[in-house]
């Protein structure tokens, strides 16, 4: 018994261990950084806030704006760098390897979720219950620029704790499909915060959406053999859907009109409702499709080369 408590104390670099006790003791060094950011992270945004003049403590706060949002946003610097300083000071191993690839898959990756979205909103169109209302007027473009570092801040930071850290971390002791699971069940359980005031039918189709996605993010992971590709995708999500859109994300509502400006017709299982289009079976469509190409790929190259290896 003492030698499975030390087993999981996250702060030990022992790697004989049985699988259950690797993957318990890998989720509470995720908990351990997760909540270590966020207090960190708050005591950040509290003492640059006093620093402004505010009496944060006593509940003076300065109106919403740009300046306090991009503020939350790089409290995730925070999550990167504590799972940096873990993976280097606890598992003796390079953060960078996360990294390691080319960066021009971070593109990629962006141009991918462009051609995600641009497929469901389409489709959303064609349907009728979203309509394209042409380019918005007066847009923000001070505040597009300002909160692009932020958002790519935010998306990075759940790759790095999700894939970067877990998934790279459970791979090497169990098989891929459970690593991706759990991987997966981490990511999206804050995200179901935000749907539990939704219907039933949104809540079911949004968990679906935030599997697949996460799933997704997962094998391109896996098959990049770095993040490069989930970050730029993951920011490209967000940042496009929310601001260049302004269309609800996560049961968010943009805090303003995007470029590109749309109108929801109702509530429907088309356009997701209260939640937006990650609780839309458009968007189960399209992310099973785009998985379901990312695996016939795999299986064609793989037979590819098999049949290269007869020849031979």
């Amino acid at each position: 018994m003492k030698n499975i408590v030390l087993n999981l104390i996250p702060f030990n670099n022992r790697k004989e261990m049985t699988a259950p006790e690797f993957v318990i003791k890998k989720l509470l060094a995720f908990i351990l950084i997760y909540i270590a950011s966020v207090i960190i992270g708050e005591a950040v945004i509290i003492g640059a806030l006093s620093g402004m003049g505010f009496d944060v403590m006593n509940g003076e706060v300065p109106p919403e704006g740009i300046a306090t949002w991009l503020l939350s946003y790089f409290e995730y610097a925070v999550y990167i760098l504590l799972a940096f300083l873990y993976i280097k000071l606890i598992e003796k191993e390079s953060p960078k390897a996360m990294f390691q690839g080319k960066a021009l898959d971070y593109l990629t990756g962006a141009v991918f979720s462009v051609g995600l979205l641009a497929v469901i909103i389409c489709g959303c169109c064609a349907s009728g219950s979203i309509s394209f209302l042409g380019v918005g007027a007066g847009v923000n473009v001070s505040r597009l620029l300002l909160i692009l570092p932020g958002i790519a801040l935010q998306a990075a930071s759940e790759e790095v704790l999700c894939r970067g850290f877990l998934l790279g971390a459970l791979k090497k002791k169990i098989s891929d499909p459970a690593a991706v699971f759990i991987s997966s069940t981490v990511f999206a359980l804050p995200h179901f915060l935000g749907m539990l005031s939704c219907e039933p039918k949104f809540f079911i189709v949004g968990v679906i959406n935030l599997y697949l996605i996460s799933i997704l993010f997962s094998v391109l992971t896996l098959k990049r053999g770095n993040i490069w590709m989930a970050c730029g995708l993951h920011f490209a999500w967000n940042y496009v859907l929310n601001n260049v859109m302004g269309l609800t994300m996560s049961g968010r509502e943009s805090l303003s009109d995007g470029p590109l400006a749309f109108g929801v017709n109702g509530g429907n299982l088309l356009n997701g409702g209260a939640y937006g289009i990650e609780a839309s079976i458009l968007t189960t469509v399209v992310l099973t499709l785009a998985l379901a190409g990312l695996f016939g790929a795999k299986r064609k190259k793989g037979g590819a080369s098999l049949a290269q290896e007869e020849d031979i």
